[in-house]
């Protein structure tokens, strides 16, 4: 009778690519999390690796960039100059939403 031997043989070269892989990836998702406000680490903490980690923040911030733009371009055409302002200070408040729009 002859017995079919299924075990797997692992390569321990590749075996020590992962454990330098998953090393790298906990510092990096360490890094990222000790840097960010308490209350962005606490959403994003559970999260596997740093590349999850990474394209959740991207996500943040693509929303913010929107949602900072939509009321830029509301306070810019919405902008009036005071009674008692001064045009010099108007135009510099105009320019300053202009510049920021830019900005975005």
């Amino acid at each position: 009778m002859v017995e079919k031997v299924t075990s797997k043989v692992r390569d321990p070269e590749r075996t020590k690519e992962r454990e330098r892989f998953t090393d790298g990836d906990e510092m990096v998702r360490a890094c990222l999390l000790e840097s960010l406000d308490t209350k962005i680490a606490r959403q994003v903490m559970k999260l596997g690796s740093s590349r999850l980690i990474w394209d959740r923040l991207l996500q943040y911030n693509e929303q913010e960039s929107a949602s900072n733009n939509a009321l830029l371009q509301r306070d810019f055409f919405e902008l009036r100059m005071k009674p008692d302002e001064a045009a010099a200070d108007y135009i510099s408040r105009a320019e300053y939403l202009a510049g920021r729009l830019d900005d975005v």
